[in-house]
């Protein structure tokens, strides 16, 4: 596993958006708002309790998001590597003709 360490985009919640007992009109003029702020980029999503939408939109990790991330990159990477080695070891040990 190789450790990625540029800079990568990072999904974030923006608003939670509900439209129960709004009008269309109330609805668009919200949406409009948001548009204005964030461009067409950003995306609906369902939100974790399913009781409303997630405006989500991405912005560049910022420095502490990127340290921790490749932190635990080289984390697993170390684990992997180190399982995977003494995999080889133990089949070497069974399969060897000593």
């Amino acid at each position: 596993m190789t450790v990625n360490r540029e800079r990568k985009m990072t999904e974030v919640k923006y608003a939670y958006i509900d439209f129960e007992y709004n009008t269309i009109d109330e609805a668009i003029e919200r949406l409009q708002k948001y548009r204005a702020e964030l461009g067409g980029d950003a995306w609906f999503t369902i939100s974790s309790d399913n009781t409303c939408l997630a405006l989500m939109t991405k912005r560049p990790e910022t420095d502490a998001e990127m340290a921790k991330r490749i932190a635990q990159e080289e984390y697993y990477a170390a684990n992997i590597e180190d399982a995977e080695r003494k995999e080889f070891e133990r089949l070497t040990k069974k399969f060897s003709k000593t």
